[in-house]
């Protein structure tokens, strides 16, 4: 076939070929194939492509397929193929190369052939610039509606709709480059043209994008929401309507769209598609949701101070009477009495008094009314210390202590104080991890002694029978404000601030998971304290 001539079935008297010769347009038929492969390519392509006709018909070097950039392909052969299975038109805007290689926007608007069989048995269409030859398009496109008259219906309704598609392009391609998300949606809720910034806000390829549709990647807790508000646009509500969307991108990540929709009617009134332009907004919800935590984490904060300031009084008014109790009990010791029972008594008032004074001296303890210094202190009065104070919590979740300590560990020098709210964060997360489950619930404190770089480390495992620490949540689970547990449960700083004590004192605080047996999480300390004191 001579490559500048338009087939006579689709001629109109060869009215058509006329107007193609020396335009910055071309019309083409190709096969439905990967490359291409142009069968009619008319004059305007030198002019468009820098490529002769004969020089893609031919098909023996540079194919069409081949002047698509690389970026574009995959999104405009989806395209295409959707609408090839559809047996519907389709409209396109993408970059090609051209000969010289430079890169040029074009407009393209086609249609599948379909054969006697149900076969696609080529494509027809017709390719036009959309950028700097945009203003010679258009003034051509006024000399081709004169004329009009002089074509058959079909050719004349075709070449009309094809002058509207032209016009259109330089909105299309000014929506490529626009700084927010724009896609068209069929009814059936099928991507019909999307630009370059929408994949990025969505984190999908084109390409996968059309495959797949809209449904496939929005949060599943939002599906039923964004459906329930494209019903009510078509059934006579809102033709227009805002709403803040989650999708999921391919990696399995969450981003967060402002989105605005428009149901799109033609000059009937009928619904034709829906316009959605979106903006990401992710980083603005995640700061906000920050500002949140850090202000929950706040008044946290305040409740803990005032709760120490609580425990101080209480600690300070239990110890007046406290006094007089144990020495009400000295004396009838010292009384000398011929009573057995008497004296039992008093030795078991003053016992029980002691422990009550040691107790209500670790909570001034904890509400921070002794001055915590570096000093040398007995493993075991770490350990039981910080259990005394969370047995009562332990035994009412049912919760199981298993202790061991190794009888020949030195003291280490750390801030007691600070390693006992290090070590109790810890019994109390195990504790949280073994709740609803079936017994037994088990919690095992273990202490050791480990040489390694010529320095000797206490370690203390904290392990439970919990279900263990996901995957997912191991490498942030020390990060400020990242707790897997319920709002009301949790602030997420527990671990974090935990984590920062024992990085002070030149330790780590590690956690892994035992298959089957829960999470262990180990505070290793140098026994002769810090590198650097007070650092």
């Amino acid at each position: 076939m001579d490559c500048d001539q338009v087939p006579a079935a689709h001629d109109g008297g060869g009215t058509l070929s006329r107007m193609l010769r020396g335009m910055p347009a071309f019309a083409y038929r190709c096969a439905n194939d990967a490359d291409w492969t142009m069968e009619y390519v008319s004059d305007g392509c030198l002019e468009l492509t820098g490529y002769a006709p004969d020089a893609l018909v031919a098909s023996e070097g540079t194919t069409y397929g081949d002047l698509i950039v690389p970026q574009d392909r995959g999104r405009v052969w989806s395209a295409v193929q959707s609408a090839v299975g559809r047996n519907a038109s389709f409209d396109l805007v993408y970059r090609i190369r051209r000969a010289d290689g430079s890169e040029a926007w074009v407009h393209e608007r086609g249609r599948p052939i379909i054969g006697a069989q149900g076969e696609v048995e080529a494509l027809e269409g017709f390719i036009a610039l959309t950028d700097d030859h945009a203003e010679a398009l258009q003034a051509s496109m006024r000399r081709w509606g004169a004329v009009l008259d002089d074509l058959r219906a079909d050719d004349r309704q075709a070449l009309a709709s094809t002058m509207l598609a032209a016009t259109d392009a330089q909105f299309r391609a000014a929506m490529e480059q626009a700084a927010i998300g724009v896609c068209y949606l069929s009814l059936d809720g099928r991507y019909l043209w999307l630009n370059s910034k929408y994949c990025e806000n969505v984190g999908w390829p084109a390409e996968d994008l059309v495959r797949l549709g809209p449904s496939a990647i929005v949060h599943p807790d939002d599906v039923e929401t964004g459906r329930a508000d494209s019903d009510a646009a078509m059934q006579g509500g809102p033709k227009q309507y805002q709403a803040v969307r989650r999708c999921v991108t391919k990696d399995g990540k969450t981003r967060y769209n402002q989105i605005s929709v428009s149901l799109i009617d033609d000059d009937h009134g009928e619904p034709m598609y829906f316009m959605s332009a979106i903006h990401d907004i992710t980083a603005k919800v995640e700061a906000e949701e920050r500002a949140r935590r850090e202000d929950a984490a706040l008044r946290q904060s305040q409740k803990l101070e005032a709760l120490g300031t609580l425990a101080a009084g209480v600690a300070h008014e239990i110890n007046n009477p406290l006094t007089g109790i144990i020495n009400y009990a000295q004396i009838i010791k010292d009384a000398g009495l011929d009573d057995e029972m008497v004296n039992l008594s008093a030795q078991e008032i003053a016992v029980e008094g002691a422990r009550i004074a040691t107790i209500a001296g670790r909570l001034l303890e904890f509400a921070g009314m002794q001055v915590d210094e570096l000093a040398p202190t007995t493993v075991p009065y770490l350990i039981n210390n910080t259990l005394d104070l969370a047995r009562h919590a332990l035994s009412r979740a049912g919760v199981h202590v298993d202790i061991d300590v190794d009888i020949a560990i030195p003291t280490v020098v750390c801030r007691p104080q600070q390693i006992r709210q290090v070590l109790l964060n810890l019994i109390m997360n195990a504790r949280d991890a073994m709740a609803g489950l079936e017994a037994p619930r088990r919690l095992s404190v273990r202490a050791g002694v480990r040489h390694d770089g010529g320095r000797a480390w206490l370690c203390i495992d904290v392990a439970d029978t919990g279900h263990g620490v996901a995957a997912e949540h191991l490498e942030r689970i020390f990060d400020p404000f990242y707790t897997t547990k319920q709002r009301t449960k949790g602030t997420g700083l527990g671990l974090s601030v935990s984590h920062g004590i024992v990085h002070d004192h030149g330790g780590s605080l590690t956690v892994r998971n035992v298959p089957g047996r829960g999470a262990v999480f180990t505070l290793r300390l140098p026994v002769d304290g810090p590198s650097q004191p007070g650092a």
